[in-house]
């Protein structure tokens, strides 16, 4: 669906301030809609689902070079089998078909990645995510990061796991030593399966809490919670976003400067007090 008059009006008036880089949507509300406009709750995931490509199509008209999106979560493995049988037919089909040749990912060159614990999956649906994502590697406009199987929980046990295993078997140097007192973000993101921090994170549907999302990367960014359910997400929607991170834009870069220097002063300090201490 082609971007409207007064859509593109408002976000070129958005474009002449501060535009974030990364933004990263918790998309709830999906089964609130249904209900509320007396559908099957099942039926508003199709309809959030049209919302996700409106949502992207604007990010790209701002120049938004990053998107995550927290589609499915673990704990949603406990809903009722109907509404999990849905989801999946739905992440396999729909997925399959924006990214064929001149469709949605395509078309718009969106590089898609899909993380989270994939092997909990359908074998049809994580093929259909392989397929999808080998499709759009070469794709250079948009990265977007779907987070489907997925909670910060096994984020990070897939990290520490990670990062053990690279240091097995390795003779330890003195930086080692270090990192075992105080692993940096910038080693940790270095296993994370989204490397990147979004400069803000949205949450729809009036809840206010982060349901064990992208915890560490959202650690200093802005955080805007709407209303608005995520089917119902509008260009005002975009509005009250974009105008949120250029009302916090400078105090974000700042803090992310302290925070750096802080860790870089940490990181300091535990390396004086592993030289004293192999010196006594």
């Amino acid at each position: 669906m082609p971007i409207k008059f007064y859509e593109k009006f408002i976000l070129n008036v958005l474009n002449k301030g501060a535009i974030p880089k990364h933004i990263a949507f918790i998309m709830d509300g999906n089964r609130r809609y249904a209900v509320t406009h007396g559908k099957r709750k099942v039926e508003g995931h199709g309809v959030g689902f049209q919302s996700l490509k409106k949502t992207l199509e604007w990010c790209m008209e701002l120049g938004v070079k990053e998107v995550s999106i927290f589609a499915f979560s673990i704990d949603n493995f406990q809903r009722e089998k109907e509404e999990v049988d849905v989801l999946m037919e739905l992440a396999r089909d729909k997925l399959k078909e924006i990214s064929e040749n001149n469709e949605f990912l395509q078309k718009n060159s969106v590089k898609t990645s899909i993380v989270g614990n994939l092997d909990l999956l359908p074998e049809d649906v994580r093929e259909t995510m392989e397929l999808v994502m080998k499709r759009t590697e070469k794709n250079n406009k948009l990265q977007m990061n779907i987070c489907f199987s997925y909670d910060f929980t096994y984020e990070i046990e897939r990290a520490i796991a990670l990062y053990q295993k690279e240091k097995e078997g390795k003779e330890r140097t003195k930086q080692d030593e270090i990192e075992e007192t105080r692993i940096s973000r910038e080693i940790m993101n270095k296993y994370m399966l989204i490397k990147s921090e979004p400069d803000i994170l949205v949450r729809t549907s009036n809840e206010i809490r982060f349901s064990n999302f992208m915890l560490s990367q959202c650690s200093s960014s802005i955080v805007c919670f709407l209303k608005e359910n995520w089917p119902e997400m509008s260009i005002l929607s975009m509005l009250k976003i974009i105008l949120k991170y250029q009302m916090q834009e400078k105090s974000l870069k700042q803090l992310r400067t302290h925070l750096d220097e802080y860790e870089r002063k940490e990181i300091a300090e535990a390396a004086k007090k592993k030289q004293a201490t192999a010196s006594t």
